[in-house]
């Protein structure tokens, strides 16, 4: 009894002195490698032993134009697809935010969901465990500032940026992960240093489950040319790990993430197991001979170390994922290595496959040890060891016969080691060393438990996503799986209903069997139904298994949306052409601008056009209408007018934005500041086939009075637009304030007896009963009001701060207001320092105008349709009566005898009018104005 205690004793003393007993399950896998968008296809070309290098796309940049033997001398590389797209909208983020965030970031989220998914977790699960999970994440490169500092060395100003900390906590933020959460840079070591730092928190739990993986992308031919200065790359197509004719990687892109869990949660959980992890080490190499050299003896001792965490002999491993990075010493010193370290358990040789995944995909830097992870995942999940490709002639440093491997040549079956009458499960092992000469290594072992299914049919399947058109998507996709690898149908439903987040697009079928399922998807496929949304889950047991994630909208989301291609330059001729460009050059902080260049496609919109104007007046006495610029969106058209001696164009309201076309004519009024060339990116977006006409507010010009009623202004544009179009169908928007007065022009044409084609609200809510205290101070206090200007301005011109105080704005009088808003335009940049005040009175005024005449309740409802386009972001309406904030479509919904159809656009209530979220909403309106009879 004495001997068993104190051999009690000493085992627990040893597990309390190394956590590392604590083995961690591998539960969700997603991926995407070069030809490879799924783990499906990536088995494929694993198992046809497919070379997955091609030549660099030419959306990378033209390798042809940069192919020189003495810098970039190859021109092939593993890449995938797509890296450009993005489903935004998906994780909440603002589509001009998805602009600046490095494509890395944004693809290891989707993949990070993915693997969420795929381990069949969602966020109900996270409320168990008190969000006590981790992300880990390994990258290295920052190619996307590259890109950026080049835009904005072409004149482009911008600031997108690679942040290596915000890929993961962009993934801790979306899920709400609450645990360690840390992006790691080892070099090539990095995805498999993470996944290391994880077991690491999952065994002193610091979190009770993690993601963790790696990603890697290629922007930039910069990146090349390091590479190739350090004559690291392969001058062709192949990646020759272990070969003698060996010279150098072919770089490559990927990403992949796992989900990880300690292994007796994980059986708990009936979770599903695509492998378990002994062990992991980390170190680094020390002091060399050089910087850059490997040291042989780290290596040996990272690999005895994670040997002898996991408490195994390396006899019962029968395949190694080697780091084979296609170098003659590299290579042959890990394979060193692995000898000296495995000698010291047996002598026995030949008998443990080696291979290297980047002989398929190349080396994906950051993310090359999740990829020689998953390739063992996939194996064991196959029980086959798949070919390692262009060895046909061994390394000549490399004795392999004297070693315990065999390079792994062909496809086979991957049987489990029986050793001296002992079977064993299949383990593998992986090595990353990394450029750094930081190194990791982890022992894998296969899973071979089964669980019990409690099955009583009928099975509810149940899917779910955030349109319809996704969920037609989701369901083709699942379709296809389940018809290829035919799964048990309740492990189906059981993950389906446990293992997936509810969105607001449903499917619910019942279902009798996998037969019955498929029969029932195809016939949804072919005419979508109605299901019951409210079908309460079944309460049974079956298994999790790896089943389609979500298919994510793929839109493209790029620093800069200027034209890739390179602007004409086209120089100023005379005085008045270069003071201009001068003038626009400040205005835009571009450098050079030609005399061909379009104000609104080099980064000019309504707030800096409100700027230009007021400097030409200043520099050269014309006090021209802002909708100018609008018809003269050139330097080369805009110096014409100036130059006319009889030029003194009559004040419009109606402003032709653009007057051809085959379509109705569509007339839209701008907000509070009455700017039409807000419109011309709708406009532009709506394309060459829909007449465009602004309407411009009397006493903009400054010198006119504004109208004082609502239905007086309403008036007055019937007859501008009467002037364009005699007679009904109308089609008539309105912006913000600019959709009430739409809705009164649409209520007095319809006492014309003229038919309203359409009534577009964008953005703006129903003008309904009294209004509250709150609300009449918004619009009746001129402080808030100089407060909204500043917020438009800000918005408009990214990273300016205005700094307006509503404390100080409520002491001053109107002309004070006015000084106080000129002096802060022009600290910031805004306005010329010699501009007068003059120069804002009568657009403010206009403004003032405005917010009050129209807030006028209307009680009566109308017999024509409306359209209500919400900012997604919208939340202008926050100073709104509690009857309107309660009614789904603000209260529109009252005044209209016919359904009010409701368009969801990007954006807020100012970004929805301006790329790239004005394409969403031209794309909905485009479909509303007919063609003409």
């Amino acid at each position: 009894m004495d001997k068993k205690r104190e051999l009690l004793i000493q085992l627990l003393e040893k597990k309390l002195i190394n956590p590392s007993y604590k083995k961690i399950a591998i539960i969700g896998v997603s991926c995407r490698f070069p030809m490879s968008e799924t783990l499906d296809e990536f088995w494929e070309n694993l198992k046809l032993g497919r070379n997955c290098i091609s030549e660099i796309p030419k959306d990378r940049w033209d390798w042809e134009k940069y192919f020189d033997e003495k810098n970039i001398y190859t021109k092939w590389g593993g890449f995938i697809s797509d890296i450009d797209k993005f489903d935004a909208l998906f994780f909440d983020i603002k589509p001009q935010e998805a602009e600046m965030i490095d494509p890395q970031e944004r693809l290891f989220l989707e993949t990070a969901w993915a693997a969420f998914e795929d381990a069949g977790l969602n966020r109900a699960y996270l409320e168990r465990i008190d969000y006590n999970a981790g992300v880990f994440v390994g990258v290295s490169n920052c190619d996307y500032e590259w890109l950026s500092g080049e835009k904005t060395g072409k004149g482009h100003v911008n600031i997108a940026g690679s942040t290596y900390w915000s890929i993961a906590n962009r993934v801790s933020y979306y899920l709400n992960f609450q645990g360690p959460s840390l992006s790691v840079d080892t070099s090539c070591s990095s995805s498999l240093t993470a996944i290391h730092l994880a077991c690491q928190s999952l065994r002193s739990s610091e979190c009770e489950i993690a993601i963790a993986g790696g990603v890697n992308l290629i922007y930039h031919p910069m990146h090349y040319l390091k590479l190739c200065a350090a004559n690291l790359l392969s001058k062709d197509n192949k990646c020759k790990s272990f070969a003698d004719n060996a010279d150098g990687f072919v770089d490559g892109e990927g990403v992949g993430a796992v989900v990880l869990k300690p292994l007796d949660n994980a059986i708990n959980d009936c979770d599903q197991i695509y492998g378990v992890i002994l062990s992991s080490s980390i170190n680094s190499c020390g002091k060399t001979s050089g910087y850059r050299i490997p040291n042989p003896n780290a290596q040996e001792n990272l690999i005895l170390k994670s040997l002898d965490k996991a408490q195994i002999d390396p006899r019962t491993i029968s395949y190694v994922e080697a780091q084979g990075t296609g170098t003659i010493i590299g290579d042959s010193i890990e394979i060193t290595a692995l000898t000296k370290a495995y000698k010291k358990y047996t002598q026995d040789n030949s008998y443990c496959a080696l291979g290297s995944v980047k002989s398929n995909i190349g080396h994906i830097e950051a993310a090359a040890g999740i990829s020689g992870l998953i390739k063992i995942l996939l194996q064991m999940k196959h029980k086959k060891l798949v070919q390692s490709l262009h060895s046909e002639k061994i390394n000549h440093l490399i004795k392999i016969c004297d070693t315990p491997f065999y390079i792994q040549k062909d496809i086979t079956d991957w049987e489990q080691p029986f050793i001296k009458g002992e079977k064993y499960p299949r383990r593998a092992a992986i090595s990353a060393f990394g450029a750094s000469r930081a190194n990791a290594h982890i022992i894998i072992e296969e899973y071979e438990g089964k669980f019990i299914r409690d099955l009583h049919p009928p099975y509810l399947f149940v899917l779910s996503a955030k349109s319809k058109e996704r969920l037609m998507v989701y369901v083709k996709k699942m379709l296809d799986y389940i018809i290829k690898h035919k799964p048990d149908v309740s492990d189906i439903t059981y993950t389906l209903q446990v293992g997936r987040e509810i969105f607001n697009e449903r499917l619910s079928i019942l279902v009798e069997s996998l037969d019955d399922l498929i029969e029932k998807l195809n016939r949804y496929i072919s005419c979508p139904y109605e299901t019951d949304k409210n079908i309460k889950y079944q309460s049974f047991k079956a298994n999790r298994i790896s089943l389609p994630t979500y298919p994510f909208e793929k839109k493209r989301y790029w620093i800069d949306k200027v034209e890739d291609r390179e602007r004409i330059y086209i120089p100023p001729k005379n005085t008045l052409e270069i003071m201009l460009c001068q003038l626009w050059e400040e205005i835009l902080n571009i450098k050079p601008v030609g005399v061909k260049d379009n104000f609104f496609e080099i980064g000019g919109h309504s707030v800096l056009a409100v700027s230009l104007m007021a400097k030409i007046e200043e520099k050269f006495g014309k006090n021209l209408p802002l909708a100018t610029l609008l018809e003269n969106q050139t330097i080369e058209s805009l110096a014409k007018c100036i130059l006319e001696d009889s030029y003194d164009l009559p004040w419009k309201s109606l402003v032709p934005i653009q007057s051809n076309g085959t379509k109705y004519p569509f007339f839209c009024i701008p907000g509070v500041g009455g700017n039409v060339t807000y419109f011309y990116h709708l406009s532009q977006s709506l394309g060459y086939t829909q007449p465009f006409y602004g309407l411009q507010p009397v006493g903009l010009d400054g010198i006119s009075k504004p109208y004082t009623t609502v239905e007086e202004i309403a008036y007055h544009y019937i007859s501008c637009i009467q002037e364009v179009q005699k007679q009904g169908p109308y089609f008539l928007g309105g912006h913000s304030i600019g959709g009430r007065i739409a809705y009164e022009m649409a209520i007095q044409l319809e006492k014309q007896n003229q038919k309203i084609g359409l009534l577009a609200i964008l953005d703006v809510a129903a003008p309904i009963g009294d209004l509250s205290d709150d609300v009449k101070k918004y619009f009746y206090d001129d402080a808030y009001l100089f407060c909204e200007v500043a917020v438009v301005a800000e918005t408009f011109n990214k990273g300016v701060k205005l700094n307006f105080s509503y404390d100080e704005l409520k002491e001053l009088s109107w002309d004070g207001k006015l000084n106080y808003l000129k002096e802060r335009y022009q600290n910031a940049g805004l306005l010329p320092k010699e501009a007068h005040v003059e120069v804002i009175r009568g657009i403010m005024e206009v403004y003032k105008a405005n917010r009050q005449l129209i807030y006028k309740p209307v009680q009566k409802a109308n017999p024509f349709k409306i359209a209500l386009f919400k900012g997604k972001e919208s939340d202008i309406y926050k100073y709104e009566s509690d009857e309107i904030c309660k009614d789904e479509f603000w209260g529109w919904r009252r005044f209209s005898d016919y359904p009010v159809d409701v368009y969801i656009i990007p954006g807020d209530h100012h970004t929805m009018m301006i790329p790239p979220q004005v394409k969403t909403l031209a794309g909905f309106l485009g479909k509303l104005v007919t063609e003409k009879g």
